[in-house]
């Protein structure tokens, strides 16, 4: 058995990261924990990433 992304991204930006996101959490109830993003806003909406660093970082 092999695992398949859901999603791809052919570009590394935030902004794009942020469209699919959002997008993917109109279908589906994602939890997602984003580490090594403390202190970083996304591009539209201005909302923090992470707030606090954690052990991972």
């Amino acid at each position: 058995m092999q695992s398949v992304p859901l999603h791809k991204l052919a570009n590394y930006d935030l902004a794009d990261l942020e469209k699919l996101l959002k997008a993917l959490r109109q279908d589906i109830k994602l939890t997602i924990e984003f580490v090594g993003f403390t202190g970083e806003r996304w591009p539209a909406s201005q909302k923090l990433i992470q707030r606090k660093r954690v052990p991972l970082e």
